[in-house]
């Protein structure tokens, strides 16, 4: 057991890495929480929700790219090469904008046979098409805030990004608060002012962040030629490791919506316990993605400065941090699990007690799911994205989504709660797997070399 815990100066270093991450996500949920006990007091929390998968979508697949830019400005600043971090982050640049152009392009011409294929129910269709309509021109801002708070984690720069995602989700919910009611005199938009105050807070956070960087000059921003000239060879190889993490991410939240549709054939109420019970969780999600980038940060610059038993050895200790943390998560969950759902005000009985199961349901896949994003973020940052591909979409398409609609379609089970546990097998899969291709070393790679 030795070789999962290490030294105090690890994590410390974990500590100084994860800990403004950690604190970013938390109130970044927490005030999600805010916002939609907001959208809850006027009965949108579906069509909100529903409008948000969208959202989700463009933002995990330029996840994928952004964090394959990570990988590699991670390990060329191991290497001491910022020209290499300056070819990634322009090469990236240009896909993840790209997208999102084309995902908004989709919104405003096909908004209304996207969401229809969500969810039936014609009034939800309607509030969410107003929604959507809005909150699409935030796509752009939060792609490319994205990818510099990737960049600056991976040159171990924290703060900025955590005071900028702090700024932004706190103005969200302001805005939120004065335009979903009209309070101060500012004019009650209902559901189009909860989209407005996201569109509002994505282009505040990407001005702040813009001149930020022009005044500091990070390692991996340079001219403009020097940013978008290509090296074929060095694009080649970045693309090569980056588009299977694209594709990962892609197929897999398509996945996930895929699920929302199966979900969605049970009706509305228990989409709303759905969404209470997602909202909620993404509380104790915070420390996974601050641990998470820990992982990439910490073995990147060990791996691009040539240290594998360094990378390998904390790689171990990083295993046992996710024991620990995941052990006490599942009791915090178990215990708290009525107290969250009371705060959204919810009024049928049955919506409130799906949403609590939910929750406790969450806290046996936390566990596993804190234990599978170390592994993620081992094999993302050696580059062994192909593998990572079929581990993280694979298994979702071959495990969780068949599932799924099987229960509903051929098995007829309508209950979300029966539904929502044994599709969430598919995480003790994937830990399974993971866990064999971790210790089998074959993430150790020096990608900087």
């Amino acid at each position: 057991m030795k070789r999962f815990f290490g030294p105090l100066p690890f994590y410390k270093k974990v500590a100084i890495l994860s800990i403004p991450i950690v604190l970013q996500q938390l109130l970044s949920s927490t005030m999600g929480i805010v916002d939609a006990i907001m959208v809850a007091r006027i009965d949108q929390v579906t069509a909100v929700g529903t409008a948000a998968q969208i959202d989700m979508f463009v933002n995990v697949v330029c996840y994928g790219a952004s964090s394959g830019a990570g990988v590699f400005v991670a390990q060329f600043f191991g290497a001491k090469d910022p020209k290499g971090q300056r070819k990634t982050f322009g090469l990236i640049f240009s896909i993840v904008t790209g997208f999102a152009f084309l995902v908004i392009l989709c919104c405003a011409f096909f908004g209304r046979e996207i969401l229809s294929f969500l969810i039936k129910d014609p009034i939800v269709i309607e509030n969410s098409l107003i929604y959507l309509h809005v909150a699409m021109w935030s796509y752009l801002p939060a792609v490319i805030v994205g990818l510099f708070s990737f960049c600056f984690r991976s040159i171990q720069q924290n703060r900025i990004p955590t005071i900028i995602s702090i700024f932004a989700t706190v103005l969200h919910v302001i805005l939120n608060y004065l335009l979903i009611f009209g309070n101060y005199g500012f004019p009650e938009m209902g559901i189009r002012g909860a989209a407005m105050g996201s569109v509002i807070a994505q282009w505040s956070a990407l001005l702040i962040i813009l001149v930020y960087s022009i005044l500091t000059k990070p390692s991996f921003i340079g001219g403009v030629k020097e940013l978008f000239a290509r090296a074929p060879a060095l694009s080649h190889k970045i693309l090569t490791k980056t588009f299977p993490m694209i594709y990962n991410e892609f197929f897999f939240m398509l996945g996930s919506i895929l699920m929302i549709k199966a979900f969605g054939q049970l009706g509305t109420q228990a989409m709303d316990a759905y969404y209470v019970g997602n909202q909620v969780t993404n509380i104790f999600y915070a420390a996974i993605y601050g641990l998470s980038s820990a992982v990439i940060a910490m073995l990147g610059a060990a791996l691009g400065a040539g240290n594998m038993v360094r990378a390998r050895q904390e790689g171990d200790y990083f295993i046992g941090m996710g024991l620990i943390i995941s052990l006490l998560f599942a009791v915090v969950i178990l215990l708290t699990a009525p107290w969250m759902v009371s705060l959204f005000g919810l009024s049928d009985p049955g919506v409130i007690a799906a949403a609590e199961a939910i929750i406790r349901i969450v806290s046996i896949r936390i566990g596993f799911r804190m234990f599978n994003i170390i592994i993620f973020s081992a094999i993302r940052v050696g580059g062994d994205s192909r593998f990572l591909s079929f581990l993280d979409a694979g298994v979702e398409w071959a495990c969780g989504i068949p599932l799924a609609f099987f229960m509903v379609n051929v098995l007829g089970i309508h209950d979300i709660v029966t539904v929502f546990f044994w599709m969430n097998l598919e995480q003790a899969v994937r830990l399974l797997i993971g866990w064999k291709r971790f210790t089998s070393d074959r993430w150790i790679v020096n990608l900087a070399s």
